[in-house]
């Protein structure tokens, strides 16, 4: 159900875009770096992978509006211990979430061959599901609260949607109208531990979380 809604939303969005613009849709493939900035455990940067789809409307050469839906997948490197007592290992966890980013782009170099902009937008990201490649570690304890593993887990088994919304800033270098880069920074507006329930410790914690995006999109 959760999916459903996520894609009926961005047909609606497409269709009333498309009687007004010349447009374009293509395939998105990224890199992203994930930060947690919380008292809650340290955390380390690592790279995940994005993947999604894009719609490109064009107004005039100078400026465009892009609607897309990724699905990001970002590790996230935590130090954790199986007892208190025990050392700290590295732990690594993936994120997973679904963007729905809209940005729109301001070119300031327009040629026929090459396109340079600024980007800036908003994102609207669904879920915020925490899991381990290996699931015996969900009662490891997280450096420096003692935190367990599976408490971050609290939107994967829950019926509600997680939603954080996000600032979009970066650039768009276009080459021969078919091949976008586009490096962005994304700033979370949310808490995500507020929808945590109260018996569960993150609850009283906050964290402002973002990440950097690198990704390359092919127009069809």
């Amino acid at each position: 159900m959760r999916y459903k809604i996520f894609f009926v939303l961005i047909s609606l969005f497409s269709l009333g875009l498309n009687a007004q613009t010349t447009h374009k849709f293509g395939i998105t493939i990224g890199g992203t770096s994930f930060i947690s900035d919380t008292e809650a455990f340290t955390t380390e940067q690592s790279i995940g992978i994005a993947l999604g789809l894009s719609a490109n409307f064009v107004f005039n050469r100078r400026s465009e509006l892009t609607l897309e839906a990724k699905y990001n997948r970002h590790q996230v490197n935590f130090k954790g211990r199986p007892t208190l007592n025990a050392p700290l290992e590295d732990l690594q966890l993936v994120l997973k979430q679904l963007e729905i980013p809209l940005t729109y782009t301001y070119n300031i170099v327009s040629t026929d061959n090459f396109k340079f902009g600024l980007n800036a937008g908003a994102s609207a990201n669904i879920f915020y599901e925490y899991g381990a490649d290996d699931e015996a570690k969900g009662d490891y304890l997280l450096d420096p609260n003692n935190i367990r593993v599976k408490q971050l887990y609290f939107d994967t088994d829950s019926e509600n949607i997680g939603l954080n919304v996000f600032l979009i800033s970066g650039l768009s270098f276009k080459f021969w109208k078919k091949v976008q880069l586009t490096p962005r920074y994304y700033y979370g507006l949310m808490n995500p531990y507020r929808q945590a329930p109260n018996d569960n410790p993150l609850s009283n914690y906050e964290t402002q979380v973002s990440y950097y995006f690198l990704g390359l999109t092919y127009y069809l």
